[in-house]
């Protein structure tokens, strides 16, 4: 096999009209290098984990200001495909963020146990000019 190695940077305004250009790369990202084969549903996974994060960032960091922008990188090789999503918000705390009440049916807060679910390693780093989610899928190629 070819080495692999993809590097794909979207900056776009804080704005929820973006997402699908975004989720959308993603998944062309994915299913463009023929060479790694990557199951259909990896790559609703990544597909998933970058909506929830981007939608995140976008709602989340509302409070920066009306030019804010949230940055994605892919960088893909052929074991890993590692995705950055960064804001300007204010940020969280990212281990004080609870588990979604399931039995209560919430509208929302099940984001990042999505991310978690779908993604092998998922960090935050909570800076003072940005934010930045970094999700790690290990790539799992199709025999």
């Amino acid at each position: 096999m070819k080495a692999v190695s993809v590097e794909l940077t979207i900056r776009f305004l804080q704005n929820l009209s973006y997402l699908h250009l975004v989720t959308g790369a993603s998944r062309l990202l994915c299913e463009t290098i023929k060479e790694l084969n990557l199951s259909s549903s990896l790559v609703d996974e990544v597909e998933l984990a970058v909506s929830e994060a981007c939608t995140n960032a976008i709602r989340h960091g509302a409070d920066a200001a009306e030019s804010a922008m949230v940055i994605v990188s892919f960088h893909m090789s052929e074991t890993q495909l590692v995705i950055e999503v960064s804001d300007q918000g204010a940020g969280f705390n990212f281990e004080e963020v609870p588990q979604p009440a399931f039995d209560q049916h919430p509208e929302g807060g099940y984001g990042l146990y999505i991310i978690q679910k779908m993604m092998d390693e998922v960090q935050y780093k909570r800076g003072s000019e940005k934010n930045t989610l970094t999700m790690k899928k290990n790539l799992r190629i199709k025999g």
